[in-house]
C-alpha cells in the first residue's frame, strides 16, 4: 500500500477479517491519521489482531521488495503503479503465511502462502538480475537481499540455562556457531580445522628460496599460522607447544587435535569455514610484512 491515512476504504474487507477470527498485517509506505489511532484502539478494545508495518527498502527498491513480499505470500501489491486502488481491495488479494513475528528491529514473514512455481520463477528473475550488476557492488548486494529473503530458511533456536549468564554465554556461543555455519555454507570448508594452517605454514618453510629475508618472513608467517591449534589447545588444558610439534612430525599426517577427545582424531572429523581459513591466512602473512618492515619487535613468551 502507499500512505495509509484513511481506513474507510477498507472497512468492509477489515469487518471480514474480524469475524473469520483472521489477523492482518498492513504493509505500508506510511500509516499515521485517523488509521493508526482506528487500528490502535480495535487492537486495544476489540482485540482485533491487526499490525501497520513500513514498507521494507527505499526508492526503485521498496517496490521490488514489495512484488517479492506478494509472490512469497500469495497476494497482490495495491498501488498506481500496479493499476490498483485502495477502494478495490478484496481478501482473496492479500496474501498469507503460517507466521509473522514483529518487533522494532524488523518483521520477520515465514511459510508464506504464495505459488511455489511463481516463487521459482521470481528467484531465478533475481538471479539474472545478480549476473547483470557485475560492476555495480550496490545493487548486486540488495539484489542478494531479495534474493536470500525469498528463498533462504528460518530455524529458531531456544536457548536456557539456569542464571542469566549461563543464558548469555550460550546465546554468544550459539551466535558464533550459526555465523560459523553461514560462512561454511557460503565458501566451503577446509579439513582439519586449525592443523591446515600448521601444515599451511610448514609447506611454506619447504618451498622457500635460501634467501635470508625470504626465510625470516616464512618462518614468521608459519609462526603466525602454528599459533590458532596452540592456542585452541592451551584453553583446553593441554600443552599448546607439545601438540604443535606432534601434529608437525611426518607420522601424523591426515590428524588434527579433538578438542573433545584430548587427543589426535583423523582429521576428517574437524572442519573450519574456508572464509575463516582465508582470513587466517591473510592475517598471518600481514603479521609477516609488518615484522619485517620494523626495526624492533617486542613479544611476551610464556614461560
Amino acid at each position: 500500500l502507499g500512505a495509509l491515512n484513511e481506513l474507510g476504504p477498507i472497512l468492509p474487507v477489515l469487518e471480514m477479517i474480524a469475524k473469520a477470527d483472521r489477523g492482518l498485517v498492513l504493509v505500508a509506505d506510511s500509516v499515521g491519521g485517523n488509521a493508526l489511532s482506528t487500528l490502535v484502539v480495535n487492537r486495544q478494545h476489540a482485540g482485533f489482531k491487526v499490525a501497520a508495518i513500513k514498507a521494507p527498502g527505499t526508492g526503485i527498491w521498496r517496490q521490488l521488495m514489495l512484488e517479492d513480499l506478494a509472490i512469497a505470500t500469495g497476494g497482490m501489491v495495491i498501488g498506481e503503479q500496479m493499476g490498483t486502488r485502495l477502494e478495490k481491495l478484496r481478501p482473496h488479494m492479500a496474501g498469507q503465511a503460517e507466521r509473522i513475528r514483529i518487533t522494532r528491529n524488523g518483521t520477520t514473514i515465514t511459510g508464506g502462502k504464495g505459488d511455489p512455481t511463481m516463487v521459482r520463477i521470481r528467484a531465478n528473475e533475481i538471479r539474472q538480475a545478480i549476473a547483470r550488476e557485475r560492476h555495480l557492488a550496490f545493487d548486486r548486494e540488495q539484489h542478494q537481499r531479495r534474493l536470500a529473503r525469498l528463498e533462504a530458511g528460518i530455524a529458531t533456536l531456544r536457548i536456557g540455562g539456569i542464571t542469566e549468564s549461563d543464558i548469555a554465554v550460550r546465546q554468544r556461543q550459539a551466535k558464533a556457531a550459526s555465523a560459523a555455519v553461514q560462512a561454511a555454507c557460503s565458501g566451503g570448508v577446509l579439513l582439519g580445522g586449525s592443523v591446515a594452517y600448521l601444515r599451511a605454514g610448514q609447506r611454506c618453510l619447504e618451498v622457500c628460496a635460501d634467501d635470508p629475508l625470504e626465510r625470516m618472513a616464512a618462518r614468521i608467517f608459519a609462526t603466525a599460522l602454528a599459533a590458532p591449534l596452540g592456542q585452541i589447545a592451551g584453553n583446553a588444558g593441554a600443552d599448546g607447544r607439545t601438540v604443535a610439534w606432534q601434529l608437525a612430525e611426518p607420522d601424523a599426517a591426515g590428524q588434527c587435535y579433538d578438542v573433545d577427545a584430548r587427543g589426535l582424531r583423523p582429521e576428517a572429523v574437524l572442519v573450519d569455514a574456508l572464509p575463516v581459513a582465508r582470513a587466517v591466512v591473510q592475517n598471518a602473512s600481514s603479521t609477516a610484512a609488518r615484522l619485517l618492515g620494523v626495526a624492533v619487535a617486542i613479544t611476551s613468551r610464556a614461560a
